[in-house]
């Protein structure tokens, strides 16, 4: 009795409140902003704020409590986090209202998208040591990538995710980061390439000594050699 622990594995979630392009709005999409507002009464959401995190966006702001920009600082489960700083869901539905994959992008589309990945990086949360929290922010055009092959090519800041979830998952109580791409260009994180070995430089445990290297988009780097992993999938789910 007592002795399960509960993490949580984010995908792609971090609403925040960019207000869409206002050709999107003629389309019938309104902002995320607006949505979690409406779930308010719609759904009796008021249940699910959280003590602190109600306390802190108390009546009108409460909404924000329903979005993961604001509440993700108030979550006190380990957990690890990938979101790109291009999400296509975002992206192609706050542009065109539509979730349009294919959809080609203009001056102002780009535009908008650069920035909302300036707010992206701006609210991911930035983990405290010990707290076995990971946030894994590449700058791809893409939409939950955990279950699909991409999974396994997919690297942000020279670390590749899934040398990185495995190593979250095998120390999650010691294990905290926050690696996101600092490339320039809209979708410049994406690469075509093989499964390669990627370095795990930018995790940090509570038994190693915390050092400041000043790098954005970097963690400071642990007193251990840094070595590379090869992952190998056993199985890939693809939905």
């Amino acid at each position: 009795v007592g002795k399960a622990g509960v993490l949580g594995l984010l995908d792609s979630g971090m609403w925040v409140p960019m207000p869409p392009r206002q050709k999107s709005q003629a389309a019938g999409w309104d902002s995320f902003e607006d949505q979690m507002k409406a779930s308010l009464t719609l759904v009796n959401s008021s249940a699910i704020l959280g003590d602190t995190c109600g306390q802190r966006y108390p009546g009108n702001e409460a909404w924000k409590c329903l979005m993961g920009a604001f509440r993700l600082p108030f979550v006190r489960t380990p957990y690890f986090m990938v979101h790109s700083q291009y999400d296509l869901f975002a992206v192609s539905m706050n542009l065109w209202g539509h979730y349009w994959i294919a959809h080609k992008f203009t001056k102002s589309d780009l535009t908008w998208a650069d920035a909302y990945r300036r707010m992206i990086v701006n609210y991911l949360p930035e983990p405290s040591m010990g707290s076995g929290k990971v946030i894994f922010s590449p700058a791809c055009y893409f939409h939950c990538i955990l279950t699909v092959p991409r999974f396994w090519v997919t690297s942000a800041n020279n670390s590749g995710l899934a040398a990185t979830l495995r190593l979250w998952l095998n120390q999650p109580q010691d294990t905290a980061g926050r690696i996101y791409d600092t490339c320039k260009g809209f979708n410049c994180g994406f690469h075509e390439q093989e499964r390669p070995k990627t370095q795990i430089h930018a995790l940090r445990r509570l038994s190693e000594a915390t050092q400041t290297n000043g790098a954005p988009g970097e963690l400071a780097e642990p007193n251990v050699s840094v070595h590379s992993v090869e992952m190998r999938p056993q199985m890939i789910v693809q939905i």
